[in-house]
């Protein structure tokens, strides 16, 4: 609050007040959407509203008469209230369609100031009408719903935060100049994005668009095309698909051609998790939103969920974090070409190439069985797709279809989501109604031995208990 507040107080000190109000709007969006806390917002508009009377004992003469003039133009109509008197004029005599372009009277005679630049809507909507109007609204609705898809396709937190102020910074402009020409704000210096004249606000503009635009290259990351066929490797594994598995030699060429390789992908991949204990992921996992979320889940899967605890023996309960936590309840699956992230990784990073060559393998072969476009699906960086995020091995091993419809859809099937989760469960030995963790007492030494394992789960009870470990009873 301090890194927003500080600089908004000290611009409002030049005066600049309208500079002031859209510095501190950005900074609050960018605290906004880092996902502070509803009642830290709470508290400060109440602390602002608290100093709305300090603010105007600190006002200068002219920022006071322009709010004053807000709240009753007629009070000075050839002072300071002939400017939104004229602004409303020009609007309401452009009618439905308008006067025509270089028709408009208040702006031709001069009787509508700073034409060019603050009041330019009052000129369009004289000469363009209603009709102009609602076109432009549009024009600037889809700049701001493209900001704000780029903002929510952003790969990382940063990439989020600076999409989505400079989205919305862009909204505000728009809707404060349009609000203060139409009489429904106060006055203040504020121009329309990309319609006023002035050489400041589009540069600052345009780079904020660049920086939109290298989000958004960012998020689909290619860095080459349609190049892994020429490969002897690439063509090494279609010669072992053909082999191995009956696959057309010519059309997995065709289809492999296609593959490319996402950058992206790598640099992420690459990048060395972080650890975190258990109180650093509490707030990440288990918050309002995520709860609320599963509940309404949980409520429009009942009867699915139900189904599935008694045929797999796994509770709801447990089913539905899971697919909370990997997809926010199937509504973030990945956004990455299942078939790019594969090729990319089996042949173009070499820690991990076997695994997610055999990955690639298996990928192809679901396709095939499950009637699938590989060009289609779409799932994390590591290629985990569906609802519960899973690997191609996991989707061929442990999908169910469990509505019947002769097919497992991971991605628009809730059925087939929940009851793949469960199954995934069921074959990896859960115990329906045994704890998930419980407290153990330890003697001698031997328990130390396990550490090496890093707590991997290769150890029965009886294994153990033999090396002095023994579950508390409680």
């Amino acid at each position: 609050m301090l890194l927003v507040g500080i600089p908004a107080l000290l611009i409002f000190q030049q005066p600049d007040l309208g500079t002031a109000l859209l510095v501190a709007w950005s900074g609050i969006v960018v605290i906004f959407l880092a996902g502070i806390r509803w009642q830290v917002i709470v508290s400060f508009l109440a602390l602002a509203a608290a100093a709305v009377p300090l603010l105007w004992q600190n006002m200068h003469d002219y920022q006071r008469s322009r709010v004053l003039t807000f709240l009753n133009p007629e009070s000075d109509r050839l002072g300071s209230g002939y400017h939104i008197i004229q602004s409303k004029i020009a609007l309401g005599s452009g009618g439905v369609y308008g006067k025509g372009w270089l028709n408009g009277t208040q702006a031709h005679l001069q009787f509508l100031p700073e034409r060019t630049t603050d009041f330019i809507f009052s000129v369009y909507g004289e000469e363009f009408g209603l009709f102009g109007v609602a076109l432009l609204f549009c024009a600037y609705l889809f700049v701001v719903a493209r900001g704000l898809m780029i903002a929510w396709s952003a790969k990382d937190t940063f990439g989020r935060l600076l999409a989505g102020s400079l989205t919305m910074t862009f909204f505000i402009y728009f809707f404060v100049n349009v609000g203060m020409v139409s009489g429904l704000l106060p006055v203040v210096g504020v121009p329309l994005p990309l319609v006023s004249y002035g050489g400041t606000s589009m540069v600052t503009l345009m780079m904020g668009f660049g920086m939109l635009m290298a989000i958004q290259g960012e998020q689909s990351g290619i860095i080459q095309r349609g190049n892994y066929m020429e490969r002897d490797d690439v063509e090494a594994f279609v010669g072992e698909m053909v082999s191995s598995h009956g696959f057309d030699a010519n059309a997995l060429r065709a289809l492999l051609a296609q593959a490319q390789q996402q950058k992206r992908v790598l640099e992420l991949v690459a990048k060395p998790a972080e650890g975190k204990d258990w109180s650093e992921y509490r707030p990440i996992f288990l918050n309002k939103s995520r709860i609320d979320a599963g509940v309404v889940f949980w409520q429009e899967n009942e009867a699915i969920l139900q189904r599935a605890e008694q045929e797999f023996q796994v509770p709801a309960e447990i089913i539905v974090a899971i697919i909370g936590v990997e997809t926010f309840y199937g509504t973030r699956m990945g956004t990455f070409p299942v078939l790019d992230t594969l090729v990319t990784l089996g042949f173009d990073y070499p820690p991990r190439a076997p695994f997610f060559k055999k990955q690639l393998e298996e990928f192809l072969l679901l396709s095939r069985e499950q009637h699938i476009d590989p060009l289609g699906p779409k799932g994390s960086y590591a290629a985990a797709m569906g609802m519960g995020q899973f690997i191609s091995s996991s989707y061929r091993d442990f999908a169910v279809d469990f509505d019947g419809d002769q097919k497992i859809d991971l991605w628009k099937n809730r059925a087939d989501g929940i009851g793949s989760v469960a199954n995934y469960f069921k074959q990896h030995k859960w115990m329906m109604g045994q704890p998930v963790i419980a407290p153990a007492y330890v003697s001698g030494k031997g328990y130390e031995a396990l550490k090496a394992n890093e707590l991997e789960p290769s150890y029965s009870l009886d294994d153990l208990e033999k090396a002095g470990v023994r579950p508390s009873r409680e």
